[in-house]
């Protein structure tokens, strides 16, 4: 029989990085083991398989994919909450083996294991008091003969996580999102990047920001090498710091971001210019800035819209439908990043009435407890939109240029 090596350890250490509906009354629950690991790939994180009862009221509360009620919950799984397992309540099992074993009120092996995490992820020494408006400041516009005269979105295929890169009007880069897996997979990525840059005419080293949408790792993964590297001059690091969400991950790329010379703590709404792009920022805000009012870290997504003149990009992190509607408007013609790679959580047929979206994208992986797309939300996306792209089927970098009064697909 199989052995995980981690469980060969007086304690079993970890942290709760992401909790999802897994099916019925149970729910999947990603950990982040406290090892030494650069990427965290796939094969070095864990699930494990826990009954809703375990979960915190609040936090199922929130789910708009869940419609049983919880009789009785003791709260003793927290989402971003650090655990010390001994190995004598484990007794031998493989509690990763999320298809053998479930844990709920009779055999709760989190309850009275959960400690203080050894990471920060809200002390962090540097400036991030600046207002998200002053990154109108053109300090990266871009100047010379630019083969660039409208915006960009590129959307990467990187498996089960978010990458994106947008370009203004103006020729200013942002990367939204970063997920990937390895120093080759990074390396890869970046000259990606900067291949994409140079074909515009961009400075192929300089990014006006780095976007982290939210604190999960596969919207974050990889970031630190890039940073650590110094791969780009990047100028803003924009996230939401009111979140508090401690996990290993998250502290390393804080640490290594501090390089980067202006953080910016975006945390309400807000919007800015860029030459004729308007970048129209909805999410977060007072209802989902902060673990105290939002227990689902996905609702504090960074959500924005990216429009010129009459076209738009809406880019939507991980939110929650029910915290997307009624903030972002209708263009003549959009392209919707379908929030939490096509999980039934973040879209429904109201949002996508409301938004009328003529493209859209998912960034979906294979991995067999999330199934991504939902089946309920790829056959609406495929009867509500004319053009439909699913990552893990095209497995190539798609981008949409927005020429302000139509959208052009394209693949690279």
């Amino acid at each position: 029989m199989f052995k995980d090596y981690l469980l060969n350890r007086n304690l079993v250490r970890f942290s709760i990085d992401e909790i999802s509906h897994y099916k019925e009354r149970d729910f999947l629950l990603k950990i982040i083991p406290n090892i030494n690991s650069e990427f965290f790939p796939p094969f070095h994180l864990r699930y494990i398989r826990v009954a809703d009862e375990l979960l915190q009221k609040e936090f199922l509360n929130a789910q708009v994919d869940y419609n049983y009620l919880v009789e009785k919950s003791i709260g003793s799984v927290v989402q971003g909450g650090y655990y010390s397992i001994p190995q004598s309540t484990i007794r031998g099992q493989n509690i990763f083996a999320y298809d053998e074993y479930r844990f709920d009120i009779k055999n709760d092996i989190f309850a009275d294991n959960r400690v203080e995490s050894p990471f920060n992820d809200l002390n962090i020494s540097v400036d991030y008091n600046r207002n998200p408006e002053d990154i109108k400041e053109p300090l990266f516009c871009q100047q010379g003969k630019l083969d660039i005269d409208c915006p960009y979105i590129y959307c990467f295929n990187v498996g089960q996580g978010d990458s994106f890169l947008a370009i203004t009007s103006v020729g200013n880069a942002y990367i939204i999102d970063t997920n990937v897996y390895s120093r080759n997979n990074a390396n890869r990525f970046c000259s990606e990047i900067k291949h994409i840059l140079g074909k515009h005419k961009l400075d192929t080293d300089k990014i006006k920001g780095l976007i982290i949408t939210h604190k999960h790792l596969d919207h974050l993964r990889g970031a630190k090498y890039i940073i650590d590297r110094g791969l780009f001059d990047i100028e803003y690091f924009i996230i939401n710091q009111d979140y508090h969400h401690p996990t290993k991950t998250v502290s390393d790329l804080l640490k290594s971001a501090k390089s980067i010379p202006k953080w910016i703590n975006l945390n309400r709404p807000c919007k800015f210019k860029e030459g004729n792009t308007v970048l129209e920022f909805v999410n977060p805000d007072s209802r989902t800035s902060t673990n105290v009012v939002s227990p689902d870290i996905n609702d504090s997504s960074i959500c924005f819209t990216l429009g010129y003149h009459n076209t738009s990009a809406h880019l939507t992190g991980d939110i929650g439908y029910n915290h997307l509607l009624g903030k972002m408007k209708a263009y003549e013609q959009s392209i919707l990043k379908v929030s939490h790679h096509g999980s039934r959580t973040g879209t429904n047929k109201d949002l996508l009435d409301e938004i009328k979206p003529q493209f859209a994208f998912v960034s979906a992986g294979n991995h067999k407890g999330f199934k991504h797309p939902h089946t309920e939300i790829d056959n609406l996306l495929k009867a509500n939109v004319s053009s439909y792209t699913l990552s893990k089927k095209v497995k190539q970098t798609t981008y949409y240029k927005l020429d302000g009064s139509k959208i052009k697909k394209s693949y690279i």
